[in-house]
């Protein structure tokens, strides 16, 4: 540990977990078995396993941390309305963003529900559904959006530029040239950053006659549907040279059949890929945009810019609704929901570069 390192913020291991929190966890996970039912938590994705019990990791380490004896009672009779106010005075004592709160106390909610399912957890419920809108109320989103279109030609004006450089040392130019990469794509196409980490060639990104497609699984999807988008015949050459030129500088030697690539020659992760975006976008605009507003940046657009067309963002954020009762509108129809947004932010970077032209010429 770090020796600045606040102890409290630390994620107990799951293998350190009481004896009651691990039985309790692994009977939540249970497939279904012809001699058991599955758990109330086997349909979790493993980011989602991965996230709630780092969640419940660091539960248990304020809980630990105020009563070394609390690991005795069940997990279910830990989880008190006094306990849990206390912790999330803890977390509002480290100066947690608020949305990091809401994450920590659903996190619990998440686990817990799942370990003991017969429990009324309603009131825990309600709690994070408070937080969550007071989260809201404190966070000006709004002034945080770019027009997509910009975030395109920020990625795409990256690119041109390393490409224009390159020279005898080519790594800060590759790692230009995956950055613009990466905001471009995010702007064309505005996955989470989970799946856009993911991304494998050969398997998530597939050759498609001349140009290229995306293909996530249900399993791969947090809304559990399959996505399947070509990538903008705009970004195709970009992203070739990338593979061609870039990427293998990048790799060092190293093999991997995943997209992006540090600096190091190892695939990047949602933590580094989030990291980079954020600080680049931040260098470059002024203020920082995170992969995950990249999404509201789209949606906005497109409600602006064509709102006729503004239930496409149905399938291009990848949500089962814009209200409860649309919330089957439009799920068969994503490829076609992603060319149509993909072809709105080409048309209007198209438009921008004749009316640049004509002001030249005149």
């Amino acid at each position: 540990m770090h020796p600045f390192e606040d102890p409290r913020r630390r994620c107990l291991k799951a293998d350190a977990w009481p004896k009651t929190d691990r039985a309790a966890w692994e009977k939540a996970l249970r497939k279904d078995h012809v001699l058991d039912d599955p758990g109330p938590a086997s349909h979790w994705s493993p980011a989602t396993i991965h996230k709630n019990r780092r969640g419940y990791g660091r539960w248990l380490t304020f809980c630990l941390d105020i009563d070394p004896a609390v690991a005795n009672p069940s997990p279910a009779d830990r989880v008190t309305r006094d306990t849990v106010r206390s912790y999330l005075a803890l977390l509002e004592e480290q100066c947690l963003a608020p949305y990091t709160v809401v994450a920590r106390i659903d996190e619990l909610r998440s686990v817990i529900a799942a370990m003991a399912p017969t429990r009324d957890w309603q009131w825990l419920m309600d709690l994070v559904t408070r937080l969550r809108h007071r989260a809201r109320s404190v966070k000006n989103k709004r002034a945080l959006l770019v027009p997509a279109k910009d975030l395109y030609d920020l990625g795409v004006r990256l690119m041109e530029t390393a490409d224009q450089a390159r020279g005898r040392n080519p790594a800060p130019q590759a790692i230009q040239y995956r950055d613009g990469l990466m905001i471009a794509f995010l702007a064309a196409r505005p996955l989470r950053a989970s799946n856009l980490a993911a991304i494998r060639i050969g398997e998530n990104l597939l050759r498609q006659g001349s140009g290229w497609a995306l293909l996530f699984q249900a399993h791969d999807m947090k809304n559990r549907c399959p996505l399947e988008a070509a990538v903008p015949r705009e970004l195709v050459p970009f992203l070739e040279t990338y593979l061609d030129r870039w990427r293998p500088d990048l790799l060092q030697n190293h093999e991997t059949d995943r997209l992006w690539i540090t600096h190091r020659g190892r695939p990047m992760g949602y933590k580094e890929i989030y990291a980079r975006v954020t600080s680049v976008t931040k260098r470059e605009l002024g203020h920082p945009v995170n992969p995950h507003l990249f999404r509201d940046c789209a949606a906005t657009s497109i409600a602006l810019e064509d709102p006729e067309h503004v239930m496409i963002t149905i399938s291009i954020l990848g949500h089962s609704s814009l209200s409860t009762a649309e919330k089957y509108y439009n799920q068969a129809r994503s490829i076609e929901a992603g060319r149509a947004y993909q072809d709105v932010v080409m048309a209007l970077r198209r438009e921008i570069r004749k009316t640049r032209r004509s002001a030249s010429r005149g």
